[in-house]
């Protein structure tokens, strides 16, 4: 269950979705060892500790920005209350779509466009090697889209953050703001229907060798046992596409309804172009390659 007494569920799970953004930059010397060592730097190991692990796959980590950014899409019905800010949000979300879809092709490359090796000669579309150093981008797109996602008060304080540390001061005015009531709502509502498309990727890892293991590496902040995904604990690799595809429907619904929200049909048509362009089609970079001409 994602909400119990408190929030603190909830609150765990928006933490690992904004990332700790204020911390990547700390002196910390485990911060730096995450940072060189980890997938997706620090912010991966966040999320690998207390949300969903990805254990190298790189696959694994857009997975979990995907269903992250479904659940951003929903509270953003309950909280984006007019046009602009609508018109503003479905921009960040198409930018964190575009983000995936690079990295999609980095993976997979496009149909007559394969992707190469590390070192590969020949003509390459993409190479596998730029994976990791175009995260950063996905994972910056996806803070500026859960600010986006807040209500325009709280999203401009959240810019300004008294101890340094954005998430927790920015999960601290969520809660404290009532006018949230329904966008965390909608959000949990977004995670309920995410669980239905992981349960149906469910494997168990305790018997079947081919199963990715998603377990958190650690406890929650108050040290509850707390299980993410309702009890999943492993995902069917080859399920890995569908269920990101299945979660950009999710988030590409979410941004449609935002038009209920508003009265001008011009704005609406704009909207609805743009939650149209949401999806998992892989996408290379520099017109038709990822790499920019010599």
């Amino acid at each position: 269950m994602l909400l119990c007494t408190g929030g603190a569920n909830m609150n765990r799970l928006l933490q690992a979705g904004l990332l700790s953004a204020a911390l990547i930059f700390t002196n910390s010397c485990s911060v730096m060892k995450a940072e060189l060592g980890n997938p997706g730097g620090y912010p991966g190991k966040v999320m690998d500790d207390h949300f969903l692990h990805a254990h190298d796959n790189a696959k694994v980590q857009l997975f979990r920005a995907t269903l992250l950014t479904a659940i951003l899409s929903g509270m953003a019905v309950g909280t984006v209350d007019n046009g602009d800010d609508k018109e503003i949000f479905v921009k960040r979300l198409n930018q964190v779509s575009r983000h995936i879809r690079y990295l999609h092709s980095v993976l997979d490359g496009e149909t007559g466009k394969p992707s190469c090796g590390e070192i590969a000669t020949g003509t390459c579309s993409n190479r596998i090697s730029l994976f990791e150093s175009q995260v950063p981008d996905l994972e910056y797109s996806v803070v500026e889209l859960a600010r986006a996602a807040l209500p325009r008060k709280l999203a401009a304080a959240a810019t300004q953050p008294s101890a340094g540390n954005v998430i927790s001061f920015t999960l601290n005015l969520i809660k404290s703001s009532g006018s949230t009531i329904d966008g965390l709502h909608r959000a949990a509502a977004n995670y309920r229907s995410a669980m239905a498309i992981v349960r149906k990727m469910e494997c168990d890892p305790a018997s079947d060798s081919t199963c990715q293991s998603i377990t958190p590496a650690k406890k929650g902040p108050d040290k509850a046992d707390f299980k993410y995904f309702d009890g999943v604990t492993g995902i069917k690799p080859a399920s890995l596409d569908d269920g990101i595809k299945a979660l950009f429907d999710l988030t590409r619904v979410s941004c449609a309804r935002l038009q209920d929200l508003d009265d001008d049909p011009a704005t609406d048509d704009a909207q609805k172009s743009g939650c149209q362009s949401i999806d998992y089609a892989a996408k290379t970079r520099y017109g038709g390659t990822s790499l920019p001409n010599p």
